[in-house]
């Protein structure tokens, strides 16, 4: 993706692993970390408006995410998916490895955000399962759109069923800090064993228009939700 636009494109049963972060020493303006998702579109383009269109995962899996650098960065995930024009992410995996012979969980992070959603429409998530995520399960977030540089705009996704078990932050992330989100629909998902189930960043009020979030919720040890005021919220489970 990035500056070529595609469209078109199927992944079907497909897996990653051992994908993850090429850790440089540079910081700043010469900073030379470099991206890696297990499957990833790029989104931001020179040219207002234009987006990838017709881009599905079926049944694909992330494995075993390699997270050297320690920092709490985006561009890391299971999933990445960015300025998207009708896609989708259905029955999808993002996995640790688990020790053998023994009923023991996860020590090391299966990535650092399970699914990563920027500036996307018409966007279909359903049934996946992500697994001790570093920081969160599901994350939609924004970016600053600049003279070179357009990020997108988000409207009408929808998150179905799956699950996220373990998230270091919480099971879903909305981050809106630059635009306004629209018509974000998140229903029958389960958040289980993080601090949160939907956690919500936002530069002010009224950022997220007609949201919504029903979810069964267990062993939060937080809280259910953070800064959820703008979303209509339906919880089941554990309070």
């Amino acid at each position: 993706g990035g500056q070529n636009i595609i469209s078109g494109v199927w992944h079907t049963q497909c897996k990653a692993v051992n994908y993850g972060l090429g850790y440089g020493l540079e910081v700043g303006p010469t900073d030379d970390d470099h991206g890696g998702c297990g499957f990833k579109v790029l989104g931001p383009t020179y040219v207002n408006g234009m987006r990838h269109q017709d881009i599905h995962y079926a049944n694909c899996t992330a494995h075993a995410g390699v997270l050297q650098n320690p920092a709490d960065r985006i561009n890391f995930a299971g999933f990445q998916i960015g300025k998207v024009y009708n896609g989708s992410v259905r029955g999808c995996g993002v996995y640790p490895i688990i020790p053998d012979g023994a009923y023991t969980g996860p020590t090391i992070n299966s990535c650092q955000n399970g699914l990563e959603v920027l500036g996307c429409e018409n966007l279909d998530l359903a049934d996946n399962t992500i697994i001790f995520p570093r920081r969160s399960g599901i994350k939609v977030y924004d970016a600053q759109n600049t003279i070179d540089i357009d990020w997108g705009v988000t409207s009408n996704v929808k998150i179905t069923g799956g699950s996220v078990i373990n998230p270091g932050h919480a099971g879903v992330e909305i981050v809106a800090n630059w635009i306004t989100m629209r018509r974000i629909a998140i229903s029958g998902i389960l958040c289980d064993e993080g601090p949160y189930a939907l956690s919500v960043t936002k530069s002010g009020s009224g950022v997220l228009q007609s949201c919504t979030f029903d979810a069964t919720v267990w062993n939060n040890s937080t809280a259910n939700l953070l800064n959820a005021e703008d979303l209509v919220c339906t919880l089941a489970g554990q309070f």
